[in-house]
């Protein structure tokens, strides 16, 4: 009866339209990065977003087969065969169905990786399950070789390292403010106050046991920069619509015993780029936009403690291809190596800590400013794009 009723929720919630498109030239599966690849590339986007939209006469079609398969694969697949497309991308990396839908070789098939495979990943499930035989898509821009040896397990793709294509669009900002620490919030607002096993900790947990961690370390900031004469800004990751970023806001009020803080609501993309430039050292514990703030080559202090504390499987940095403690990262909480780590990030000069971060950049997260490597790439794949680089 469950299962019913959440077929039918799927169906009910869903805008519905009867004309077919004419071809395009260029399609997107799933709305995550619409905006971004929309303004980066040549031809507006047409959208494929099950969760948002169906059309009807490609549903009555194919009606019968996705039953028999228990997906909306045919749907996809038989949407495809009518748009006609050079190319179908993908930004949402960890989105299955992309890889799984059977493949047609006049059409080349993108993703481009928006996230860190934390934990209890998507790759990690279907790589235990054995069902991923056949997954696969033409192109693959992937963050680094350790993102690459995850993915590669279960997706067999040409895989290209060009870093985050987000970051790689925003110019790096060359004014710093001296003495100054930003803590890069993870804070979500959970309306149930738990995670479910579903998630990427593969486990159950309540809000207070999976934020707990956050709540020690920006008190251990506090303190940290008292002691130094420093200034803590805590870099808010909710969307600035509605209640979410006021609610970051008072979560931290409430948890933080000091007040020799600030805290930074996010007020568009790249405003947080920006935020993380102008600081002497950023500090998180599993932000993706801590790894790019990594590849920008500014000082990144890493504690990534979250797994060791909540006791979570590969919730550290970075998925135990590293050794859990190094010169800018931890993944066992020991305050004592937190203090460590922020003490030689300050006494590091630029040059030498630049020179220490080219060991990394390559295997975690690159940085190819404008996107040349991704615009240079579509091309030798023939797929037309009059780009060399982009700039938001």
């Amino acid at each position: 009866m469950k299962k019913i009723l959440k077929i039918f929720k799927f169906f009910i919630k869903k805008k519905y339209y009867f004309d077919l498109p004419s071809t395009k030239r260029l399609v997107l599966i799933n709305s995550a990065g619409y905006k971004y690849l929309n303004q980066a590339l040549d031809e507006e986007l047409y959208l494929i977003d099950l969760n948002k939209s169906l059309n009807l006469q490609i549903i009555i079609k194919v009606f019968f087969k996705c039953l028999i398969k228990k997906n909306l694969d045919p749907y996809v697949e038989e949407y495809l065969e009518h748009l006609k497309p050079e190319a179908v991308f993908c930004y949402a990396h960890n989105y299955m169905q992309f890889f799984r839908i059977n493949k047609n070789k006049n059409i080349k098939y993108i993703v481009i990786q928006n996230g860190k495979n934390h934990g209890n990943s998507l790759f990690s499930v279907f790589d235990k399950k054995k069902t991923s035989k056949n997954f696969k898509c033409d192109l693959f821009f992937c963050h680094g070789e350790y993102d690459k040896k995850i993915c590669e397990k279960l997706v067999k793709a040409k895989y290209v390292k060009i870093g985050s294509f987000l970051n790689n669009s925003i110019k790096k900002q060359k004014k710093k403010y001296k003495k100054t620490i930003c803590y890069l919030s993870t804070y979500r607002n959970l309306k149930n106050q738990s995670y479910s096993s579903s998630h990427s900790m593969g486990k159950d947990m309540s809000f207070e046991d999976w934020y707990k961690i956050d709540r020690i370390i920006v008190n251990f900031l506090c303190e940290y920069c008292k002691e130094k004469k420093f200034k803590l800004k805590i870099l808010g990751s909710t969307n600035p619509v509605g209640k979410l970023s006021f609610n970051e806001d008072i979560f931290y009020k409430k948890n933080i015993k000091l007040k020799n803080w600030n805290y930074l609501p996010k007020k568009t993309f790249k405003t947080n780029y920006i935020n993380i430039d102008e600081n002497e050292i950023t500090c998180f514990i599993d932000s993706s936009l801590g790894y790019e703030s990594m590849a920008r080559k500014n000082k990144v202090a890493i504690f990534a403690v979250r797994g060791d504390f909540c006791k979570i499987q590969n919730f550290n940095f970075h998925n135990n291809y590293l050794p859990k403690k190094g010169l800018f990262w931890t993944s066992v909480f020991d305050q004592k190596k937190f203090r460590q780590i922020l003490d030689s990030l300050i006494k590091i000069k630029k040059n030498k800590w630049e020179k220490e971060l080219k060991k990394y950049n390559e295997t975690i997260i690159k940085f190819d400013e404008g996107n040349k490597i991704f615009f240079n790439t579509l091309k030798k794949y023939n797929i037309k794009t009059n780009r060399n680089y982009f700039f938001f």
